[in-house]
């Protein structure tokens, strides 16, 4: 069924927002929500991280938006790969970033947000790099979109909406599991603060060789052959993101001084100083930047899936930060990581443990394809409901 295109402006009332002055404290002490890019992590908007008076509504350019709106970022550097879209469930004010698009009658507020996030691609292409990432909101006002009757675009909106929450109940699953992990290395072995067996800690650089990776240096072009390499961006806690590596020179002696091994740990030195995962020959010939630290153990005393675990527990209990040096940016050099204390269970007690890790990284394995399907199957959902073909 085809139904007629009409221009977003037509449909909706546009506000912006402002931010009160900060040197005036007492506009931050009120009990109306501000809303801000960082608070757009949902689908819906119930609070706010910060709230402000209605006397700084008043001395501001921050204004009271209705329920039911559809709140964008329209300004931020998040606009490189993701459109944030919600809808408040109270009344709110908003800060200069976003926009807020109030419903004239011949939309519902919950089709339009869905046919909004399902425009992300087209809109992101509208970002212009200025001092701060954004998009015209001319572009948004002609953006036209299909529009069926109001009782046809509740209906579909519900669908979405279903099919949606199945998809944050797989996702929740997943983020269970990580919690899971962390509860099995407490039961076996304790918090690193009250250890539940009793463990010998030595300095890391006793058990393992500790080596930073290439300097990267653009000027410095030899003809050498050119190879995939890590850097801090591609290391997150646990894994790795493989789809945009990098490519410089290595000669042969740098191939042997920086190859990658399976088992080997990739610690980052800056960015999130600690932050660590394992390496097991995701990608072949990939080397590895200076950014990041190759950790290679000694096999009769520990296991990478220990010391990473080991690794999250002090990044996330503060265990790091009298080794990491602050000057311009935090970072983790390669002395006072080879000094860090580490707590060593049995060979015996690790081994248990990285099983019992590996069982649960099959069952997150396999939710991972199951989301992936979903997501799929969404986008195809979401193409089929515009089209009129629900």
């Amino acid at each position: 069924m085809r139904w007629p295109k009409v221009p977003v402006g037509e449909l909706v009332y546009i506000q912006g927002g402002g931010t009160p002055s900060k040197a005036n404290e007492a506009f931050f002490s009120g009990t109306i929500p501000w809303v801000t890019p960082k608070d757009m992590k949902s689908w819906f908007i119930f609070d706010s991280e910060m709230h402000i008076t209605s006397s700084a509504i008043e001395q501001s350019a921050a204004k009271m938006i209705d329920a039911s709106s559809v709140l964008l970022v329209v300004r931020s550097g998040i606009l490189k790969h993701t459109l944030p879209v919600a809808i408040n469930t109270v009344p709110i004010a908003i800060n200069q970033d976003m926009k807020a698009l109030t419903c004239k009658g011949r939309i519902d507020p919950h089709y339009l947000a869905r046919i909004l996030k399902s425009s992300e691609g087209e809109i992101l292409t509208w970002t212009r790099a200025t001092t701060a990432d954004n998009f015209p909101i001319e572009r948004l006002r002609s953006l036209e979109i299909p529009l069926p009757p109001l009782s046809e675009q509740r209906r579909i909106a519900a669908t979405l909406d279903e099919a949606d929450a199945l998809r944050a109940k797989r996702r929740a699953a997943l983020a269970k599991l990580d919690e899971m992990a962390q509860a099995i290395f407490v039961e076996m072995f304790g918090s690193l603060q009250n250890p539940r067996i009793t463990m010998n800690t030595r300095s890391f650089g006793s058990f393992a060789d500790i080596k930073l990776g290439k300097m990267l240096d653009k000027k410095r072009q030899l003809g050498q052959p050119k190879f995939l390499y890590l850097r801090n961006a591609n290391v997150r806690w646990f894994d790795f993101q493989l789809d945009d590596l990098y490519q410089m020179e290595f000669s042969a002696e740098e191939r042997s001084q920086y190859s990658l091994a399976r088992g080997d740990i990739l610690i980052c030195e800056g960015g999130e100083p600690g932050r660590a995962a394992i390496w097991k020959g995701q990608v072949a010939n990939c080397y590895y930047q200076k950014a990041l630290h190759r950790v290679r153990l000694d096999p009769e005393l520990a296991i990478p899936e220990n010391i990473v675990w080991v690794m999250w527990l002090l990044a996330k209990d503060s265990g790091l930060k009298d080794h990491v040096t602050i000057s311009t940016i935090a970072h983790l050099t390669k002395e006072k990581l080879e000094r860090l204390t580490i707590p060593l269970p049995t060979l015996n007690e690790q081994r248990m443990f990285a099983r019992r890790i590996a069982d649960l990284e099959k069952i997150k394995t396999s939710l991972n394809r199951a989301c992936d399907g979903l997501d799929f199957l969404f986008a195809s959902l979401q193409h089929r409901a515009f089209r009129g073909e629900l």
